[in-house]
């Protein structure tokens, strides 16, 4: 059989062959199979007499080989057709036929291979940016940035340079950090002549994850105690306040922070803030769980996967959410035990002893530790006022016996504003307001109506007009 295409044929070929190739190329396509290894290729022709029901681009009477892949008879792996159409093509049967073979393969899986990653990496990024510049779009509760880590000195501390959201169903704010690790704008150790400044020290209810920053206490503290100094003086003094709270922090670690750190801000006022709800209990949990004051133990602090997970939670507005909206409500939390048997190798996630007396033990270490940070205000000129939280259920309950905090305060000759006293001789509509139903901290309300007691109950001690002796 001769073959001699149209010129207009020949310009549509996709593959270039010399004659003796398109002899040897018809040769093979009157056979009805052409093997090479493991795989057998099937190929037709395309007559003008019997039309093959695949179409090809020449047009009839022109004879083209089937593509690879279109019709096979046997195949042992898709390399393999592969290399029998590159024989089928002119190819050789030597060692450089086989090694295209092999490329070809690694191509398809590193193709593969990129294709996976790109489409798994893709979304990540896309929720990561999503997270980062929209803020908390999706429902739930969970943060965008991990704000607290392990601290040698403090057992915990605020991370420096953080920034992001803290979303529940009652409420979605934005949160930073400066760089000392404190909750606000950049505050310098050295303080502006003639300012008087106000440190205030406690955990959550102190820092104010639950409301925007100038709707904290420590924010609007600030603002009544500026509208007091200017009531009193034609010439008041400017009121700086600085936000030292962290998120589980308790009197020990308020204690150690203040020691090491706090009394370089050098102010000129210390608030601490306790929370009669868990502060004693912390406190007697923290002294005997740990040989020093302030040190906190991790449980994952040999965990090789630590750093990694650290590394994540740090970097990743994405991992975040997840650690704190998912996979911290998959975990259960360690139940309670004897806290006398840990080592200071062992964290301990949940600082809770078994140990029947411990609210009451606790409530005599809480005494002690105030009469020794008292004492260091003292010795460092700085005045002190120890403010009492009480717990919602307090507030709610007007049945319900007040705490020991204002005698544990007096004990510790610490001066004290319990404020479950003007908290429940609020209105209905004000107490009610006061606490978020299911996170039981300060709403915007709540902050406020503390920073007007607390200031109130300053400029009654006559605290503005006083000179500290710290410069």
């Amino acid at each position: 059989m001769e073959f001699s295409p149209r010129p207009e044929q020949e310009a549509r070929r996709n593959v270039n062959h010399t004659p003796d190739q398109e002899i040897a190329l018809l040769s093979l396509m009157r056979e009805s199979t052409v093997s090479q290894g493991n795989c057998t290729v099937t190929y037709e022709y395309c007559g003008t007499t019997t039309p093959s029901p695949i179409r090809f681009q020449g047009d009839p009477g022109y004879p083209r080989i089937v593509k690879v892949g279109r019709k096979l008879a046997e195949s042992a792996s898709r390399d393999a057709v592969s290399r029998a159409g590159r024989f089928a093509l002119g190819g050789t049967t030597s060692g450089g036929w086989r090694g295209g073979g092999k490329r070809n393969l690694g191509r398809i899986v590193v193709s593969r291979v990129v294709a996976v990653a790109a489409g798994l990496l893709i979304p990540l990024l896309a929720l990561e940016a999503l997270f980062r510049f929209a803020g908390p779009v999706l429902p739930g509760e969970y943060q965008t940035a991990r704000l607290v880590a392990a601290s040698e000195l403090f057992g915990r501390q605020n991370m420096a340079n953080r920034a992001g959201w803290k979303r529940s169903a009652e409420f979605s704010v934005q949160v930073r950090v400066n760089s000392k690790g404190l909750r606000g704008p950049e505050v310098a150790y050295e303080k502006a002549p003639g300012m008087f400044r106000v440190l205030v020290v406690g955990d959550s209810f102190t820092f104010g994850g639950q409301v925007e920053e100038d709707e904290t206490f420590v924010v609007r503290l600030g603002h009544e105690l500026q509208k007091a100094a200017n009531r009193a003086s034609s010439e008041p003094r400017q009121i700086e306040t600085i936000n030292a709270g962290v998120d589980g922090w308790n009197t020990a670690n308020e204690l150690a922070w203040l020691t090491s750190e706090g009394l370089r801000y050098e102010p000129d006022l210390v608030v601490l803030m306790f929370y009669t709800g868990n502060d004693p209990g912390e406190n007697y949990d923290m002294l005997k769980a740990v040989k020093r004051v302030g040190v906190e133990m991790d449980p994952a602090a040999a965990l090789p996967a630590r750093d990694a997970r650290r590394f994540l939670a740090d970097t990743s507005a994405l991992y975040a959410f997840l650690e704190t909206g998912v996979i911290s409500k998959l975990t259960s939390a360690p139940e309670a035990s004897d806290l006398a048997d840990l080592s200071e190798d062992t964290e301990l996630r949940v600082r809770r002893s078994t140990d029947p007396d411990r609210q009451d033990q606790g409530w005599q270490v809480s005494g002690d530790l105030l009469r020794h940070l008292r004492v260091l205000c003292d010795d460092a000129g700085v005045q002190l006022l120890v403010v009492g939280i009480p717990t919602v259920e307090h507030v709610g309950n007007a049945d319900r016996s007040p705490t020991p905090f204002t005698s544990i305060a007096e004990a510790a000759q610490a001066p004290a504003l319990d404020l479950l006293i003007p908290f429940r001789s609020a209105s209905a509509g004000i107490r009610d307001d006061l606490y978020y139903p299911k996170d039981r901290h300060w709403t915007p309300r709540g902050n406020d109506e503390a920073a007007r007691h607390v200031a109130a109950d300053l400029s009654g001690r006559g605290v503005l007009r006083q000179e500290s002796s710290r410069r």
